[in-house]
């Protein structure tokens, strides 16, 4: 089902962005996350050319850990043996054990071009033709 006509396309679909969500939990957390699953919530269009699609995707600790309550993929550090809960002396830290799921709700933008829908990415994380 269509939900954006560009020139007769769909709007971007959760799977053109998924290897790209999946590659960023690995290489952020220093492999110490895995992408266990992720769906699209929404979606809006932005200007002709733009869509936004927003997600939930679950995520689990592949080790012992500790990371930040405001961004799970980002900030996870290894912690061998921590205590579960948060951790001593440090607001927004959370000790977690291996297995331990969790949640992040995000968006992700793409654009419209000839060859389709491209998923934008910091050049951080795109490749050397520019895609994520």
């Amino acid at each position: 089902m269509c939900i954006l006509g560009v020139g007769g396309d769909c709007a971007p679909d959760i799977s053109q962005a998924e290897p790209f969500l999946r590659h960023i939990a690995e290489k952020e957390s220093q492999g110490r996350l895995k992408l266990m699953s992720v769906t699209k919530t929404d979606g809006r269009a932005l200007g002709q050319n733009g869509y936004e699609l927003f997600y939930t995707a679950t995520v689990e600790l592949t080790q012992d850990a500790t990371y930040t309550t405001s961004n799970f993929t980002t900030w996870v550090y290894p912690n061998t043996n921590p205590p579960p809960g948060p951790a001593a002396g440090f607001p927004g830290l959370v000790n977690a054990r291996t297995g331990t799921q969790g949640i992040i709700r995000s968006s992700v933008m793409f654009e419209k071009r000839e060859s389709g829908w491209i998923l934008l990415c910091t050049q951080q994380y795109a490749d050397a033709n520019g895609r994520c």
